[in-house]
């Protein structure tokens, strides 16, 4: 039927807080209808219980009526027609008894049976597998815990790490069957709930309907229609339930045997399998590790769900909806470290030093994963702050006001005695300049006139960033080719720094 949610069981081995918060939503609705069945059902019991009753009564007023007969009355009136009619009476009523006895029979079977049973077996089932699910959980939890306290300097012990390997199978193993079932058996019940509540109803109107027709009362022909219908809405829904169950299986099977390197993230040498291929190419990622940290005077590892949202790495306790802020990955370091004996364990630390965090993963390729990810999103974010291109427009302005200048053509090579080795000596340089700059326009101002204003924007101005751009000077005595003869030798230097560097030879702020 249109409009039924259901669990993916795809997530079931995802284990998710969004995931857990969901399957909690759909044991609530659960309970909820497992509330509203039982004061249903105890209404229906009460139904039955009171129709026994009256068919009962009915019955006992009936050879009531029998025995009028033979009552002795002081009077001694001779009133057989009196008694024949009672006789008569105390006969149909007594065929009427047997008619609500019936009508009871139906009640049982067709209207608190079928409440009953989905109270008793349905709603039940879904009690008695979250229970299953709490458990399978816990077990796998400690089993985790117990994996990851492996020791690194004793990796190559090959028993230890096949009793953790077999322990770890077999919690992840049942917790994810039992996952898997547990969702199923909520999916069917989003089914199941719509003929448990319609079922009984069917049986108690059919119920009716059959005693009002043995009375010779018959209903209407459009409630028969319509009850004909609701039959066959009822087998309809039967029948897609049927199909649910088949796909639900099969998709099990499927999940089951594309998990092997869920159950066993690190295989043993035993196990004949390769380790699980590593995708350097990830750009976002989201799984459970395992962060360290401080306890008093010692440190503690707690498993967290983690996962990467645009430039940020995020974590997620089981127990929250919505994820915090652990650190922001822009220039951030991350590298392979070796923390308290434990395995698989990377460390990532901020670009300001500030910040700083030991995570361990569950095998080396999901370790491998995680650092592929880190830096690939530091790498796109910081191709992503560097300046963009020049338009056209903009270099064919830069060229014209070069040449008005006095320019020629755009420099071929940079000497490297007059080179500055590094931003700092290029800003001292321009500096000079100013101050250079700043002494003639004191001693030509000298006759107390009013210093002149600033001077009018120029062409570079609408070009040229005002934040300092490192460059390198350039001997006077050096050809310089036109633009378009450029070499292409050496790394590719941006326009501003090539703009930046012809002003520094023929500009006289830069002497």
């Amino acid at each position: 039927m249109p409009g039924i949610e259901k669990l993916p069981l795809e997530d079931a081995a995802d284990d998710s807080p969004q995931t857990r918060t969901l399957l909690g939503v759909f044991h609530q609705d659960a309970m909820v209808m497992q509330k509203y069945v039982s004061s249903l059902l105890d209404s229906a019991r009460m139904i039955l219980r009171l129709q026994g009753e009256l068919s009962a009564a009915t019955q006992n007023f009936s050879k009531k009526l029998s025995n009028f007969e033979n009552q002795k009355f002081p009077l001694g009136t001779d009133d057989t027609v009196l008694a024949s009619t009672m006789k008569q009476f105390a006969s149909t009523i007594d065929e009427i008894s047997s008619w609500q006895a019936v009508l009871a029979t139906q009640l049982s079977d067709g209207f608190v049976y079928p409440l009953s049973k989905f109270l008793e077996t349905d709603l039940t089932e879904v009690v008695t597998m979250n229970e299953l699910y709490n458990q399978a959980s816990h077990d796998h939890d400690q089993a985790m815990v117990k994996y990851s306290k492996l020791s690194k300097k004793r990796e190559d012990e090959t028993k230890a790490r096949i009793e953790a390997n077999e322990e770890m199978f077999k919690c992840r193993k049942k917790y994810h069957q039992t996952a898997l079932n547990y969702y199923s058996t909520l999916n069917n019940l989003q089914y199941k709930r719509k003929t448990a509540l319609l079922e009984p109803l069917l049986g108690y109107v059919h119920g009716e309907l059959s005693y009002y027709k043995m009375g010779q009362e018959g209903l209407s022909q459009n409630l028969e229609d319509f009850l004909t219908n609701i039959s066959v809405s009822v087998q309809s829904v039967h029948t897609e339930l049927q199909g649910e169950q088949q796909k639900s299986q099969q998709a099990i099977e499927k999940i089951v045997s594309e998990c092997t390197y869920y159950y066993t993230p690190d295989p043993t040498p035993d196990m004949q399998m390769r380790p699980r291929p590593v995708d350097t190419s990830v750009k976002q990622k989201a799984g459970y590790l395992f962060v360290r940290c401080k306890q008093g005077f010692t440190h503690r590892w707690e498993r967290r769900y983690f996962f990467t949202q645009g430039g940020n790495l995020m974590s997620q306790p089981r127990e929250q909806f919505v994820g915090t802020l652990v650190m922001d990955l822009d220039k951030c370091n991350i590298q392979r470290v070796e923390v308290d004996d434990r395995r698989y364990v990377f460390h990532i630390v901020s670009h300001d030093k500030k910040q700083s965090v030991f995570l361990q993963a569950e095998s080396g390729s999901d370790r491998e994963e995680w650092i592929a990810v880190v830096q690939n999103i530091s790498r796109e974010m910081y191709a992503n702050d560097l300046p963009q291109e020049l338009s056209s427009e903009s270099v064919q302005s830069v060229a014209s006001a070069v040449s008005s200048m006095g320019g020629g053509q755009m420099p071929r090579q940079m000497d490297p005695a007059l080179q500055p080795s590094s931003r700092q000596e290029s800003l001292s340089v321009r500096e000079k300049g100013k101050s250079r700059l700043r002494s003639r326009s004191r001693s030509d101002s000298s006759d107390s006139n009013p210093p002149p204003g600033p001077p009018p924007p120029t062409p570079l101005d609408t070009v040229l960033p005002p934040i300092p751009i490192q460059f390198d000077m350039l001997s006077p005595g050096e050809d310089q080719p036109s633009f378009r003869s450029w070499p292409r030798e050496g790394p590719p230097k941006r326009l501003q720094e090539i703009v930046t560097i012809t002003l520094c030879k023929m500009s006289p702020f830069f002497l």
